[in-house]
């Protein structure tokens, strides 16, 4: 099954077991990790700019420069492990500054948010989307209001595990 789902796309192995997991290769590789969430970051607010991204572009475009050695994802997984604080500069994709250069609205989102009062924000995967987490949840829904008012795409969720009994606990 994770033969097939890996030709329909590289994200889709992931989804065959959801959870929090470490992905590698084009993402066919799926190790799950603890279910351990940050209360620090328990909530997800997501802003989508009007505009589209070829994956395949950001991927073709990233210099040799912006290559990392894995040492973010595997200090990101230690923390999780070891029930640690994430700080915010670990939440590292090597996409990110590209995306930010060569997609002014992109670039524009991140700064809007920034304005709105998010502490720090970071790309989704290869754009165009970007995350902020949060522990308040009147915090999050400030800054998606404002968000939403400036005519952005914008979702709030809150992380859960998959047939976790204590996710209904936190």
């Amino acid at each position: 099954m994770l033969t097939i789902a890996a030709s329909l796309g590289s994200d889709v192995p992931f989804f065959l077991s959801g959870g929090l997991a470490l992905c590698e290769g084009r993402g066919e590789r799926v190790t799950p990790l603890p279910q351990y969430w940050p209360a620090s970051m328990r909530w997800i607010l997501l802003v989508k700019p009007a505009i589209s991204i070829s994956t395949a572009t950001v991927f073709r475009d990233l210099p040799a420069s912006d290559y990392t050695d894995g040492s973010w994802s595997r200090r990101v997984c230690t923390a999780l492990q070891t029930k640690s604080d994430l700080q915010p500069e670990d939440l590292h994709n090597a996409l990110e500054q590209g995306v930010l250069e060569r997609y002014p609205e992109v670039a524009q989102a991140r700064e809007d948010m920034l304005r709105a009062g998010v502490a720090y924000v970071r790309l989704s995967g290869s754009g165009p989307t970007l995350f902020a987490t949060f522990s308040d949840l009147m915090r999050a829904a400030r800054a998606q209001r404002h968000l939403h008012t400036q005519g952005y795409e914008v979702y709030l969720s809150r992380a859960v595990y998959p047939d976790s009994e204590n996710d209904m606990k936190r």
